[in-house]
């Protein structure tokens, strides 16, 4: 029995589930501390650039002059209205509250207008948010890692077949036959 692989790959197959168990729940875990923390830190982020009721018509007046100003094909344009929303809050606030085409961009350019204001406006939340999420991308290589232990713990094939010849150690020994075992 001592050479027995097939006992020790059964032993190690259940301690790995044992291990599996607890490693799971904390997967879990933290899984969801790094959603719940992203998702807060993402919801204060957007606040600072909500729109503020009583400034709706300025709001309405800096996208139309983004829409003339793109339409004229200025190329310093582009750049220009990036430094815009990084540097005045109701540039990046009346960027954030419509949808891009209102202001002459498109919906990736004005996603990245807004990232870049949350960046210059929200700066510790938005760092927040970033290591909430690698948090959970943490979690994801827990998981990874799970899965590469169990294949270098034990061999399947090997648990599998000890489950199916359980050997009685209490059993009296038997000699075994002549020319047996050479």
């Amino acid at each position: 029995m001592a050479n027995d692989t097939s006992k020790t790959n059964e032993a190690a197959k259940t301690l790995f589930k044992n291990v599996t168990k607890e490693v799971e729940q904390s997967i879990k875990a933290i899984r969801s501390y790094g959603n719940r923390e992203a998702e807060a830190a993402k919801n204060r982020a957007f606040d600072v650039l909500s729109p503020e009721v009583s400034k709706g018509a300025i709001y309405s007046e800096v996208r139309q002059f983004c829409r003339e100003q793109a339409a004229k094909g200025n190329p310093d344009w582009p750049m220009r209205l990036s430094e815009l929303c990084r540097s005045d809050v109701d540039t990046a606030r009346a960027i954030s509250a419509a949808p891009g085409f209102l202001s002459g961009v498109g919906d990736e350019r004005r996603m990245h207008l807004v990232t870049n204001a949350l960046e210059a406006f929200a700066p510790d939340d938005v760092a927040h948010m970033n290591h909430a999420l690698e948090v959970g991308k943490q979690a994801e290589r827990m998981e990874a890692g799970l899965d590469k232990l169990g294949q270098a713990m034990f061999s399947s094939a090997l648990a599998d077949r000890a489950s199916y010849s359980r050997v009685d150690v209490d059993a009296p020994l038997i000699a075994p036959e002549a020319g047996e075992g050479q």
